[in-house]
C-alpha cells in the first residue's frame, strides 16, 4: 500500500518516499520535498540540491531538518561522534546549506535552531522506551537493541551538547513568477 493511500489522502495528493541520492522524478513535478535528518549523510550536497531544484514545480517548497556544523570546521566532538556513528557523516555549516539552496534560486525564509527541542524529544522517547520495557510492554529480546540505540543516541546528543553541531530547520521555496500581460 502506498503512503498516500495509507494516510487516506490518495485522492488529494501523492506522497512518495525517495532515496536522497536518487530522486527519480520528472522535472518540475514535485510540490514539496521534506528531508528529515538525512542531508548529513550525503557527501555531494551540490548534486542533491540540484536534483531537488530540478524536481520542484514553480513555487515548490523544501522543508528540511538536519544536523549541521555550528562553526566552519569540525572539531574533536565531531570526530568522537563520527567514530560511533554507523553511517559516514558529511556535516557542513548551515551557511553552506543555505548558500547552496539560494544559489539554485530558492528563497530561504526560515532557518531555525531546534537543537533544544530535538534533544528533549530524543530524551523523552528513550524515557518512554525505558518505561515500556520496565512494564513488560516491550519484550526483553529488545534489550540488546535498546542498549545499542541508547549508545548511538548518547553519542549524537553529546555532539549537540558540545556546541560543535546543532539541529536546524530550514524552509525554502521557489519564488512565484509573474507573467507579463
Amino acid at each position: 500500500m502506498d503512503l498516500s493511500t495509507k494516510l487516506g489522502v490518495a485522492r488529494k495528493t501523492i506522497i512518495k518516499q525517495a532515496a536522497a541520492t536518487s530522486l527519480d522524478v520528472r522535472p518540475k513535478s514535485v510540490d514539496a520535498i521534506l528531508a528529515r535528518e538525512a542531508i548529513w549523510t550525503i557527501e555531494d550536497k551540490t548534486a542533491l540540491f540540484g536534483a531537488i531544484r530540478k524536481a520542484l514545480k514553480p513555487v515548490g517548497q523544501v522543508m528540511l531538518s538536519d544536523v549541521v556544523l555550528a562553526g566552519d570546521a569540525p572539531g574533536p566532538a565531531v570526530a568522537a561522534w563520527a567514530a560511533k556513528e554507523p553511517q559516514k557523516g558529511y556535516l557542513v555549516p548551515i551557511t553552506a546549506v543555505r548558500a547552496a539552496i539560494e544559489q539554485l534560486g530558492l528563497q530561504v525564509s526560515i532557518v531555525e535552531d531546534v537543537t533544544a527541542e530535538f534533544r528533549s524529544a530524543a530524551i523523552a522517547a528513550f524515557a518512554n522506551l525505558a518505561e515500556r520495557m520496565a512494564s513488560g510492554a516491550i519484550s526483553e529480546r529488545m534489550c540488546p537493541w535498546a542498549i545499542c540505540e541508547g549508545e548511538l543516541w548518547s553519542a549524537r546528543l553529546a555532539l549537540l551538547d558540545s556546541g560543535e553541531a546543532k539541529m536546524v530547520r530550514l524552509y525554502a521555496r521557489l519564488p512565484a513568477v509573474k507573467e507579463l500581460t
